[in-house]
């Protein structure tokens, strides 16, 4: 464990290195700053009475699982962990019906949150322990359901815990609402995607007993009851509360959700106006994430497009020629189905020099979706071949759309009718099976590991698969997620997110994460073509309403990257291929920062490991960030980045509300700084606001700024506080020169820079100053600092 020592204080965190003092600029700041440790552990002691305190990012979830089986079930992370990732929070979810913890044990957490679905079995208990967590000072935020099992006998340990928040329950509950009167909402809170009806939902009567507090929702109970106005939403000192029926709204005809509350407007309000840097997973270098997956499921199906029709030719290679070959400036990662090419199995051999064709182009990454496609993940958590074999030989028939619908030949649709006659009993013909490939007993290590294996035996040399992508229900167990951490390879798929006209809500945006006991499956960002296309039976250009999604999780607030994920079957039809097309043209023409998925797998799982520790009023040291490397400041307008004062950052970009900063990979631990927005005595720092490539190594002193870059497509970069403006740009790979040119800032110290080269493997940059004068002018000024 390593930790920091403030004022004989201890707060843990991990970080890398070995013996070692960091950079003056920080020395200067913190009194004497000494880095012990070995490997990954050490600790820093901060000397001379400096104060650095743990940003808490915790939220335990606490959920009942009598009514919700898991935590991936619980309306917490289907409603709420959303909203709380984005605003920088984790969830670590706890069952009230096994041991809680006791308050030294949640150091890192700052608050509590439960969405309960009904009357708990021991209330007593859990309100007990909530007590005490609230007095050690976490919020609590409740929603819907308190956990009582009637007022009558609950009441006082209710109130004991809710005076926390500054409400009371009186007896009594509202059922006949009509009569109610005098509904006020908070004009910016309430009603954010779909108004009240005329008729409000059943409501508790609830007073606010506290002079502090905002009533977010509240309304006059019918006159009958002579009871004062009720609290239907309310933000209090201790936490926040929030009525069932009153956070979110179902149509029970159109089985949708909408948010009635404004979830992060809310959620932000309710844990305080904390100001600190939020760990952000939609963001590199100032510009969105773009990467794409592809799920191998269709390999071996004939394409049906016209180009290819009566020729048989394999939605493989179809995909491979139209939708890959053409974008070599969009990186794509590919998820073999093994068993799809394995003779052994079943599969179709023949597509083996396929796919080493395909892997051995730079712009695709090679990676797994599995072995032998399971569709039900739990029925291998305890696995019982016989139980299997009894399957095959009761079940495995082919169901005609007639007699079941499109899911009784789904499996056929997806992996066509490869292999021979004789495997067809081990070949699933419905998705009642609980894989597509049964001919040999289900191993988890032949499942994962030896897929992996096997898809890398079909690239380039030093070419490694590093993300399994999950199948099927995309619902695994436990071990199965402990089994890819162990390899070290990332994990993704599952989530769905939906945001448009079909699912007009942002509770459809899935969480970044599912937690699965001690092990975390990182959700992909969008949903593919299937749920597109009412899983594949049409119409086929469904997936082309995927922009929906892409431009509502970008504004007006920017929520998740742009992932395109589709199958190979996509490549079956002409609807099908335009759709794809459609989604790749754009991400080639947009401003974007396009990465390989497994790169975002390492994002969003750097998000939980993530350590701040604020430093000063406005100024923080990040640990533990991994690959995560940018961080963002909500409603920032007024904020800018000390470039003068910050270590590790390469610059910072305005975007809607917020404020990006970007920092360099290669500074161990960077120190964020902010100041007030265009202070007339800051400092100019040479600075990247946007680029399209990765950057790392950044130098920036006075004429001479050097860096490496790497990325996908042509090199842009927009630079900022440039003291000169004549320029000599170099751009070297192993030493060799590539380019160079003379470029030419602007008179505010601005530079946009394209380069046209290839950027795959990484480039060293440099930008040095072109004429004596404006060096010693440099000089001067780095002196006068």
């Amino acid at each position: 464990m390593c930790e920091v020592r403030s004022n004989c204080s201890l707060y843990p965190f991990h970080i890398e290195g070995i013996w070692q003092l960091f950079l003056a600029r920080i020395t200067r700041q913190l009194g004497a700053l000494i880095l012990y440790g070995f490997g990954v552990l050490g600790f820093v002691c901060f000397i001379n009475n400096s104060q650095a305190a743990m940003v808490k990012r915790e939220i335990i979830g606490i959920y009942d699982s009598l009514r919700e089986a898991e935590p991936s079930a619980t309306a917490i992370h289907n409603f709420l962990e959303m909203p709380l990732n984005h605003l920088g929070y984790s969830i670590r979810y706890l069952d009230v019906n096994a041991e809680l913890p006791e308050v030294g044990d949640l150091e890192n957490a700052t608050a509590v949150v439960t969405w309960f679905q009904g009357a708990l079995a021991d209330p007593h208990r859990y309100f007990a322990w909530a007590q005490e967590q609230a007095r050690a000072g976490r919020r609590f935020l409740v929603f819907g359901e308190t956990g009582i099992k009637n007022l009558r006998d609950d009441r006082v340990v209710l109130n004991s815990f809710l005076k926390h928040l500054g409400l009371r329950f009186e007896t009594g509950f509202v059922l006949l609402t009509s009569g109610s009167s005098d509904l006020q909402l908070h004009s910016e809170l309430m009603e954010f995607e779909r108004p009240f009806y005329k008729i409000l939902p059943g409501y508790s009567l609830v007073s606010k007993i506290s002079a502090d507090g905002l009533s977010v929702a509240s309304v006059r109970p019918p006159e009958r009851l002579g009871a004062e106005r009720t609290q239907l939403a309310f933000i209090g000192a201790g936490g926040a509360y929030v009525q069932s029926g009153f956070a979110i709204a179902r149509d029970d005809v159109l089985n949708r959700h909408k948010w009635l509350i404004d979830p992060i407007g809310f959620l932000q309000r309710a844990l305080g106006p904390i100001l600190f840097p939020i760990p952000d997973t939609s963001t590199l270098m100032g510009r969105r994430i773009y990467f794409s997956h592809i799920d191998g499921d269709g390999w071996n199906n004939v394409s049906y497009a016209a180009k290819y029709r009566d020729q048989q030719v394999l939605s493989g290679e179809v995909m491979l020629r139209k939708l890959i070959e053409p974008y070599p400036d969009l990186p794509v990662t590919y998820g073999l189905v093994t068993a799809d090419v394995d003779k052994s199995e079943g599969g179709d051999d023949r597509g083996v020099g396929l796919v080493r064709e395909l892997f051995a182009l730079p712009q695709v990454e090679v990676a797994s979706h599995t072995h032998s496609h399971p569709f039900h993940w739990s029925f291998y958590r305890d696995y019982d071949r016989e139980k299997e074999l009894a399957l095959i030989q009761e079940k495995n028939v082919a169901n005609t759309p007639a007699a079941e619908g499109p899911v009784s030949w789904l499996s056929r649709r997806f992996f066509g009718e490869s292999g021979k006659s004789s495997f067809k009993k081990y070949l699933a013909q419905n998705v009642a099976m609980p894989r597509y490939y049964m001919r040999k007993p289900f191993s988890l290590i032949g499942e994962i590991g030896g897929s992996l294996r096997q898809a890398e035996r079909y690239a380039p040399k030093g070419k490694e698969a590093k993300l399994f992508l999950w199948s099927g229900d995309t619902q695994p167990f436990e071990e199965a997620l402990a089994y890819t951490r162990e390899l070290g390879v990332y994990n993704m798929n599952g989530g769905d997110t939906r945001f448009d006209r079909d699912w007009p809500s942002l509770s459809y945006v899935a969480p970044l994460s599912r937690q699965v006991g001690a092990e975390r499956q990182i959700y992909a960002v969008a949903s593919n073509e299937n749920t597109y296309t009412n899983d594949w039976t049409g119409p086929f250009y469904g997936f082309s309403q995927l922009h929906q999604t892409v431009d509502n999780t970008e504004s007006p607030i920017r929520l998740r990257p742009y992932n395109v994920y589709y199958h190979t079957y996509s490549a079956e039809h002409d609807a099908s291929l335009h759709a794809v097309k459609k989604h790749l043209d754009r991400a080639r023409d947009g401003a974007y920062l396009p990465i390989f998925a497994s790169h975002y797998a390492a994002i969003a799982n750097s998000f939980f490991d993530v350590k701040l520790y604020q430093t000063g009023e406005r100024s923080w040291l990040v640990l533990n960030r991994g690959s995560l490397q940018t961080f963002r400041f909500d409603d920032a307008e007024q904020w800018q980045v000390d470039l003068s004062k910050s270590v590790g950052v390469i610059g910072s970009k305005h975007y809607q509300t917020s404020l990006y900063v970007s920092l360099d990979p290669s500074a161990r631990v960077p120190e964020i700084v902010l100041t007030k927005r265009d202070t007339a005595s800051a400092v100019s720092v040479s600075s990247i606001s946007e680029a399209r490539w990765q950057v790392y190594d950044w130098r920036a002193e006075p004429c001479h700024i050097s860096f490496r870059s790497l990325g996908f497509g042509m090199g842009e970069f927009q630079f900022h506080g440039l003291s000169a403006h004549s320029y000599r740009l170099e751009v070297k790979r192993g030493g060799i020169v590539l380019l160079s040119d003379k470029v030419q800032a602007s008179q505010a110290g601005d530079l946009h820079l394209d380069l046209p080269v290839s950027g795959i493997e990484p480039l060293e940059i440099s930008l040095v100053c072109r004429n004596s004068v404006s060096t010693a002018h440099m000089i001067e000024m780095e002196e006068r600092r």
